[in-house]
């Protein structure tokens, strides 16, 4: 969706305040809007084997959370 020119960090928000995200930093203070797009191709692991790929990781588990555009 379109971004908006600037916007409102009230106090224990979670937008940043100065507009900077710092993501897993001590110094993080809030999160700031944004839009973009990944696509993670995968490859099932007893298929890599079979095809001799070489495997750099193997995911575990997942989990999913999105609270959509009116979070706010």
């Amino acid at each position: 969706y379109p971004h908006y020119e600037g916007y409102a960090s009230t106090p224990g928000g979670p937008l940043s305040p100065d507009g900077i995200c710092r993501p897993f930093a001590e110094q993080a203070t809030g999160m700031v809007p944004g839009s973009g797009s990944l696509a993670v191709v995968l490859k099932r692991y007893e298929d890599a084997l079979a095809d001799g790929d070489r495997i750099y990781s193997v995911i575990r588990g997942s989990a999913l959370n999105n609270d959509g555009r009116d979070k706010l």
